[in-house]
């Protein structure tokens, strides 16, 4: 983000990952104005914390020197080994997963971030055609049976340095920003709430549809309108 001098976003990161506990005055001007920024840092906390907290799970006295000295078949090939390994490589598999995927937390967050960081789209009073819509949705295997209701916006955006649809829709029960996301089907249909905003997600074949609205309320409320006019396949 443009606006915090001598940092840019790319610095931050790198100086995040490389020292994440840095507190230097230019880290936290930036951090305080870029909201993309600030959701990267608390992932990356979330992610230590949970790798310290799998680290320090406890194994069996001595395993390392058993596994080494023991000669003919190791130790924890053996039967009574077995679940003890089987700890040893969740706990692996487990490290590589809190490395690439973000926190349910996180997930949420980057939602509220970007519709934040586009007051223009939120204030957009524009009549689309049904027909913008429609591709939209067909983009991520799903078909519209009825009207949800006008879309003031849509145009491609970044969020979470994925390629995504931004969709700003005003509803009988609000106004909402649905932001389609390819490669991700999580799901979250109990609104979590970020900065005065609610948050659902609903799964798609083809991703995720993202529900940002003013109120929990409104957001379940747009949720199950959405999922009440549309069909999606694989």
């Amino acid at each position: 983000m443009q606006g915090v001098a001598d940092m840019d976003c790319l610095a931050y990161r790198r100086i995040k990952l490389a020292t994440p506990q840095d507190a230097s005055p230019e880290i936290i001007a930036h951090a305080r104005e870029c909201r993309e920024c600030a959701a990267f840092t608390r992932q990356l906390e979330a992610f230590e914390q949970d790798m310290h907290t799998t680290l320090h799970i406890p194994v069996p006295e001595g395993l390392a020197e058993k596994i080494i000295l023991r000669r003919g078949k190791p130790h924890w090939l053996k039967a009574s080994w077995l679940p003890v390994a089987a700890a040893i490589v969740i706990t692996l598999a487990a490290l590589v997963a809190l490395n690439t995927l973000p926190s349910r937390e996180s997930f949420s967050q980057q939602f509220v971030d970007h519709v934040l960081s586009e007051p223009d789209v939120i204030a957009a009073n524009a009549d689309v055609e049904a027909d913008a819509l429609e591709l939209a949705f067909a983009d991520f295997g799903g078909k519209l049976r009825s009207d949800i209701g006008d879309v003031k916006y849509i145009g491609k955006c970044q969020i979470g340095g994925v390629a995504s649809t931004h969709v700003q829709i005003s509803t009988l029960a609000g106004d909402a920003a649905l932001l389609l996301r390819p490669g991700r089907s999580a799901e979250i249909d109990t609104p979590e709430v970020h900065e005065g905003h609610a948050v659902v997600v609903v799964p798609v074949p083809r991703g995720s549809i993202a529900i940002v609205a003013a109120t929990p309320r409104q957001a379940s409320q747009i949720r199950s309108l959405v999922l009440a006019s549309s069909d999606f396949h694989g």
